[in-house]
């Protein structure tokens, strides 16, 4: 994400290993996941490597993955790291249990995308059993946040879709002519039962 404006340059979706209380639970009922977030990393990296300028500054959370990933795809860039802290009383807005939060538009940000996007919500019956549909909806999320939700209040506004996307025309047809149903089903593998 882009601090000054809120735009988000690149969103990935991966797999990751169950953790938590449930875990036990979870790795008896769907087995051992592969852990995909190193590469997914790579991939919002490279994304942001290709739109940054040469003094650009990264800052995030003291997750260990980060740093070896960013001197390896921004190997200019700054990389400053602050520790993740609890919030105060809801409506403290950037102010935190210490002061000022440096990463409060990027923690804001990923909390509107999974308030906004019912299949990330905490405690909610959607979800999505395949990782490729959750990629087309942060895509498509993504395009609705930086377009729609991030625009100055207008009279009108138009969605404008990246050049080349992949988006349903009107009436349910993809740009080759294939319905939405109809690509569901080929994807199931025969009659889905909508």
């Amino acid at each position: 994400m882009e601090q000054g404006s809120r735009r988000i340059i690149s969103a990935m979706a991966t797999q990751m290993p169950c953790k938590g209380k449930n875990a036990k639970k979870a790795l008896k009922r769907y087995g051992y996941r592969k852990d995909m977030r190193r590469k997914g990393l790579a991939v919002v990296l490279g994304a942001v490597a290709r739109v940054a300028d040469q003094d650009l500054v990264v800052k995030s959370d003291q997750c260990p993955r980060y740093p070896r990933a960013v001197r390896q795809h921004l190997p200019g860039a700054t990389h400053r790291t602050y520790k993740g802290r609890r919030a105060c009383i809801v409506g403290q807005g950037e102010m935190k249990a210490g002061g000022f939060d440096p990463l409060f538009s990027l923690n804001h940000t990923c909390a509107m995308s999974r308030d906004n996007t019912k299949r990330l919500s905490r405690r909610t019956w959607c979800t999505t059993k395949i990782v490729p549909r959750l990629q087309c909806l942060l895509d498509i999320y993504t395009v609705f946040h930086n377009e729609w939700l991030l625009e100055k209040p207008g009279f009108e506004r138009e969605l404008r879709l990246p050049q080349g996307a992949d988006v349903m025309a009107a009436g349910g047809q993809r740009p080759g002519g294939e319905t939405a149903r109809a690509e569901t089903e080929r994807d199931l593998g025969g009659g889905a039962a909508m």
